[in-house]
């Protein structure tokens, strides 16, 4: 069963990078990759309670991000609208844009969905999307810091 070690390490890796960059599921690539390791040595080194803890972890870091975008939306009075076409927007700009089109379709999600349909000022409109925005890159920030609480638990269990 080394491969399987060997493949959940480099999963574990790839998790980590994922965490940082948005196109990939970070949290859920370590969590994988840790069931991989406890699956080669018949589940001793980590067990499935540790596995639920993972999972209940990498399931957060993705709540986490979504809901701090929505919140800041929110908060600054957009509309659940403008925090869908947010989404979509990001979605979009990071398929053709990479980091800069994710903030940019974000921004121009929020505030088309706010400004076109809502009818609201174009001030503030324009303050929804620079709140989702924030919002997003704070639920980033969490997001990572979990991935490598995820990380320092894999390891503690594996390694120390």
């Amino acid at each position: 069963m080394f491969w399987l070690q060997v493949l959940g390490w480099i999963l574990i890796f790839i998790g980590v990078v994922g965490a940082v960059l948005p196109m990939l599921p970070g949290p859920g690539l370590v969590w994988v990759g840790a069931f991989l390791l406890a699956w080669a040595d018949g589940f001793h080194t980590i067990g499935y309670g540790t596995l639920a803890l993972l999972l209940a972890l990498a399931l957060l870091a993705g709540v986490m991000q979504w809901l701090a975008s929505t919140l800041g939306a929110r908060a600054q009075g957009a509309s659940w609208l403008g925090v869908l076409f947010g989404f979509l927007g990001a979605v979009l700009g990071l398929l053709f844009g990479n980091i800069p089109g994710l903030v940019i379709g974000a921004v121009l999600g929020v505030f088309l969905a706010e400004w076109v349909f809502r009818r609201k000022d174009w001030r503030d409109a324009l303050k929804g999307s620079v709140a989702y925005v924030i919002g997003y890159f704070l639920g980033a920030v969490g997001q990572v810091l979990i991935t490598l609480i995820m990380v320092a638990i894999v390891l503690s269990r594996t390694v120390l």
